[in-house]
Parts: structure tokens; sequence; C-alpha cells
């Protein structure tokens, strides 16, 4: 009887270290998303009307063409939906746009790093990241977010928006001015893992 409760204990105890060896192993992705999560944010535009949009991973997928795994997103707002398919590297998160092509929305980069890119849209963005701020939202208080100007340089009128997030995590404010009634703030509501 003693033997089988140390085969047991010894069973348990490698469990146990196998579990928190896949709990704590490091994921170096800037946006270390998983199927299944989602996150949700209040919109609210500058004459006081708010709306909720709703972001859930669901799923991933496999590029064979370009040998690339993306995350796909699925954004609900209001009665619009529309995907996102996405991938991150520790330093970015590259949006692709179809047909191969793909262009870095996000970057954890120094303050000041400039970079450009051409949406699907053909809209030509530059985006600059002016600072490191600690951000409150509904969701929590949010260190370490990357403040980022982005502005369309071949658009009419004023196309600009500023976007916090945080590294390792995702997206937690956006400040839209380029919206009827701006500015729009989008914040984190709360975020399921």
């Amino acid at each position: 009887m003693h033997v089988k409760n140390i085969c047991l204990m010894i069973l348990l105890l490698f469990a146990v270290l196998l579990t928190r060896s896949r709990v704590h192993a490091a994921d170096n992705r800037l946006f270390p998303v998983n199927g299944g999560e989602s996150y949700v944010y209040t919109v609210k535009n500058s004459l006081g009307k708010t709306w909720t949009m709703k972001t859930y991973v669901s799923g991933a997928v496999a590029m064979p063409i370009i040998s690339k795994a993306y995350n796909i997103f699925d954004v609900l707002e209001g009665t619009s939906s529309k995907f996102k398919v996405v991938r991150s590297t520790t330093t970015a998160v590259y949006n692709y746009d179809g047909f191969g092509k793909e262009y870095v929305e996000w970057k954890n980069a120094p303050v000041n790093t400039i970079w450009t890119y051409t949406t699907a849209k053909g809209w030509t963005v530059e985006a600059k990241i002016e600072a490191i701020e600690t951000i409150t939202v509904p969701a929590g208080t949010f260190t370490g977010c990357l403040k980022t100007h982005k502005r369309c340089t071949n658009c009419q009128g004023t196309t600009e928006w500023y976007e916090w997030i945080k590294p390792k995590f995702m997206l937690v404010k956006l400040v839209d001015y380029s919206d009827e009634n701006p500015p729009v703030t989008t914040v984190l509501k709360s975020f399921t893992p």
C-alpha cells in the first residue's frame, strides 16, 4: 500500500509540474491570443451615443502559400460584423490583406518609431509611437501601453486616430477623430481569456 501511495504522489507531482510548465511557458508574441478569447469594448461619440463592440478570437488558420499562421478575429459592432486575420510576432502585429499581402498594424518599438503601411482600401497610413502610458479603462488599469498616433496621408479630410495597446495583451483604448461626431472613444470594458 505504501508503494502505491508513493507512485501516486510521484505521478501527481509530475502532472502538476507538467501543468505549471504549460501555464508559465513564455509566449513572446506581441498579442499572444488564442481561440475562444473575447474582448468587449464600449464605444462613445461626442454626442454621447454609446454602443458595444465585441471582438472574438474565432480560431487560427495556416496560410501555406506564405508559410505563416494567423488568428481570426470576428469583430461585431452594432449590426455589422467583419473578420480580421492577423498574426503576431515578438515585435509586431500583422494584418493579412489577402492575396499573400500583409502589413504591420502595431509595433512594439521605442517611442518615436515611425512606419507606414497601405490597407486593402488603399489608405496609406503613417503610424508613430508617441509615448508609453498607463491607461485606466473599465476593464482595469494597464501599465506600459504604447500610445500610437495614426493618420491617413492620402485621405480627404481629417483621418487620424490614437491607439493604446498593451504589449502581451491587446488593444486597450482607441480615440478616433475620423468618424462622424468626433472624437469616437473606444475603451476595453471586459475580456475573457
